[in-house]
């Protein structure tokens, strides 16, 4: 007897598979839109139930990971960092200036000064400084902060 086991997020369209998932409704304005669709890339039944597991198990995460945002979201502010966030924003930082001192080698210091970078970055330093120890925040560090958050 064949298997009639039914794939609520299988569809044939135009002779190939698809996934079509719908959207819980709490997160589509997140998402944008109400339906995933993800071609199968095959018009054989069995390879689109195989693909299918592996394309709705992404979907499904896809789908809980914007839960956590709007649930992260939702929280209030924190007042305090513990240590180990303090290591995870110092680690995510120094991760962010390897990437753009390796974008630097890469394209060389063609066009540029290498003294004249370094009399730039010592005066950035020293503004950051300046603002910092009134209180302030430098439009730098804002970006920054920005940037690799």
């Amino acid at each position: 007897m064949e298997d009639v086991t039914i794939y609520p997020w299988l569809t044939l369209r135009s002779r190939t598979y698809y996934l079509r998932a719908p959207v819980p409704t709490d997160i589509q304005k997140a998402l944008g839109k109400s339906e995933i669709w993800k071609s199968l890339r095959t018009q054989d039944r069995r390879i689109a139930i195989d693909r299918l597991r592996h394309e709705s198990a992404a979907v499904t995460a896809l789908f809980e990971d914007h839960r956590r945002k709007q649930a992260r979201l939702l929280e209030p502010p924190l007042q305090e960092l513990t240590e180990a966030q303090l290591k995870a924003v110092h680690d995510a930082y120094f991760v962010h200036l390897l990437e753009e001192d390796e974008e630097t080698r890469e394209e060389g210091f063609e066009g540029r000064n290498f003294d004249e970078d370094a009399e730039w970055l010592e005066m950035l330093d020293a503004d950051n400084r300046y603002e910092f120890a009134r209180g302030k925040l430098s439009p730098f560090m804002l970006d920054e902060a920005a940037e690799v958050l």
